[in-house]
């Protein structure tokens, strides 16, 4: 834990208040209690816990007295903030000729500066009493119970910002997780201390390579571009040093070939405090459960049939995994489970890998603009071998997909973050992620696989969007939910893929078909969708479906403004412009 930090930890990451708080229920939301800023620093309250009756401690009564002593409002210290930015009258709207799609987009855009936040000084002042990082820009919130900044949710919502003209937002937002690197090695899974001990699919170079992109762009200012390639300059240092925090800690080497996964060592394992009362009750005590759900929370999918292999520690039939060979067992047998079966850790996945074949490209990219080409190879050369890698290891040539790998149990106590494996199996799942690499880079795109898309399942769920998979299990990645993050993902790759383009219309029209029809219907943005009925919200997973919703207004603004924006078309209708003027007034 950050040395500044520490004295918050007490409160918000481990010991006994936290354990008695969580365990006894006091909140329906385990994540309510350590969003709560203390009033006084944490040597007080825990003596001032200690001087309770035992009775007290298992009273949840008294509990909650002693909170509402001790502990202020949640979410007390996140300001509102309006972004200096941020206008009413954002021009591509009044090109969209469609009144609906206008005032759809014109209410996306109104949502931002109430979703944008400013961290109270006393966060900086008094870190041991916040569990709550302290931010130099404003941050821009997913929405409901995620009361702050996430990692990989910032990619889609500084593609939202940017379309909505706020790049100097969408900067302040990348500039705080870059800010995060210098501190913690890494990007925490969200800006709070409690999420420090992971991260999140790693996007921040291509949220770099968006705002590179978007100053040097055509009709921007020779300022507005040395600005840009200064911004770079300052930002490439600290992209090399999280490139190498996944190479040193997260990395695996199977029969030569350099991979990567998503890791917790067992031995460091914890409840995770803002689900501290789920993970009692799922891990029973294990340390070995714990650092798997721990590490499925840091892939982002948490949480998913994906991750389950027959013979987990659940039932203690075997180590077997998902395609036979090392692994053992059959695909029908891996399909079956529960959250206890999570197997993270022995799972190479293939999102992943994509995700980090994009950043060794970027930051290749980034020093050839540097005027440094020659500092690229090495990042260049580190693309190609994992390329080669994914070729070999992960492509299945029979159902023209990509697929995770499934490690055997590991040789010693798996204690290391970096392992050598002799071999692997393919996963027999079939998931979203199967089909992401075709974003990831031309060497993944292969036209069979735009026909695999079509009859893989995912797509047949009968509400027009992609299902995450194909397994029923009730967790939030699982079927029959749809991941805005994902649909967008894959279109964009299908997009750029021989043959694919008019299946990325589809899905990507439909997805706006649906989603402007859960708004009207519910008058919300929803952080994710019903694969099986247009306009239907997701469901599922250990906490209420939230809304706000930070990354799905920004896949559908950039989507807006690619599908329904004209750019040629003559001056709006006055109505159309009130529309955009009242959906702000009322939004702001």
């Amino acid at each position: 834990m950050a040395a500044v930090s520490s004295g918050a930890a007490s409160l918000f990451c481990e010991g006994p208040l936290l354990h008695a708080v969580q365990a006894m229920g006091v909140f329906k939301d385990s994540k309510t209690f350590v969003d709560m800023p203390a009033k006084a620093d944490p040597e007080h309250i825990l003596k001032a816990f200690s001087q309770l009756a035992e009775d007290d401690k298992t009273s949840v009564q008294a509990l909650t007295a002693f909170v509402a002593t001790h502990f202020d409002d949640v979410g007390a210290d996140l300001l509102p903030h309006s972004p200096t930015d941020f206008v009413v009258d954002l021009p591509f709207i009044t090109t969209i000729r469609q009144p609906d799609m206008a005032r759809w987009a014109a209410a996306l855009h109104a949502l931002w500066p109430g979703l944008t936040r400013q961290v109270s000084p006393d966060v900086k002042a008094n870190p041991q009493r916040h569990s709550l990082l302290h931010r130099a820009n404003a941050v821009v919130v997913p929405g409901g119970r995620f009361r702050e900044s996430y990692y990989w949710d910032s990619y889609w919502i500084c593609k939202g910002l940017l379309v909505s003209g706020m790049a100097q937002t969408a900067q302040g937002v990348v500039q705080n997780l870059l800010d995060d690197v210098k501190t913690f090695g890494h990007v925490p899974n969200g800006g709070r201390l409690y999420y420090t001990q992971r991260t999140q699919p790693p996007l921040l170079s291509d949220m770099v390579l968006d705002l590179v992109t978007a100053t040097t762009a055509e009709g921007t200012t020779t300022g507005q571009q040395e600005n840009g390639l200064a911004f770079l300059q300052e930002a490439l240092p600290v992209l090399e040093q999280e490139y190498r925090f996944w190479m040193l800690q997260r990395s695996v080497t199977i029969a030569g070939h350099v991979l990567n996964r998503y890791w917790c060592d067992a031995a460091a394992a914890r409840p995770r405090p803002e689900s501290y009362r789920e993970d009692l009750a799922t891990s029973a005590g294990d340390s070995g459960v714990l650092a798997e759900l721990t590490a499925a929370a840091e892939s982002g999918w948490d949480f998913s049939s994906r991750w389950w292999l027959k013979g987990s520690s659940s039932d203690g039939t075997g180590d077997g995994g998902g395609g036979g060979g090392d692994g053992g067992g059959d695909a029908a047998a891996a399909h079956v489970g529960q959250l206890r079966d999570t197997q993270i850790t022995r799972i190479v996945p293939v999102g992943l890998n994509a995700f980090l074949y994009r950043y060794e490209t970027n930051l290749a990219h980034f020093c050839t603009l540097l005027g440094s080409p020659d500092d690229g190879t090495t990042y260049g050369t580190a693309a190609e071998a994992r390329a080669a890698a994914m070729l070999n290891l992960m492509w299945d040539e029979t159902a023209s997909l990509w697929r995770d790998l499934v490690l055997p149990p590991a040789a010693d106590d798996a204690s290391t973050r970096t392992t050598a494996f002799v071999g692997c199996t393919q996963s027999e799942h079939v998931t979203a992620a199967c089909f992401v690499p075709l974003w990831a880079g031309e060497v993944f795109r292969r036209e069979a696989t735009v026909a695999a898309l079509l009859s893989s399942g995912l797509l047949d769920g009968g509400g027009g969007v992609m299902m995450t998979s194909l397994v029923a299990s009730g967790q939030q990645w699982d079927m029959p939910v749809s991941w805005p993050p994902l649909q967008w993902l894959i279109v964009e790759g299908l997009r750029a893929t021989v043959g694919g383009k008019e299946l990325a219309d589809k899905l990507a029209l439909e997805w706006l078909r649906s989603a402007h029809q859960a708004w009207a219907e519910t008058g919300f943005m929803h952080e994710k969708l019903d694969g099986q009925r247009t306009g239907g919200v997701g469901k599922g997973g250990e906490y209420e479906p939230q809304v706000g919703f930070g990354w799905t207004n920004g896949v559908a603004l950039d989507w807006l403004k690619r599908y329904y924006s004209d750019s040629a078309a003559a001056a709006a209708s006055p109505s159309l412009e009130s529309s955009v003027k009242e959906a702000c007034a009322a939004g702001c």
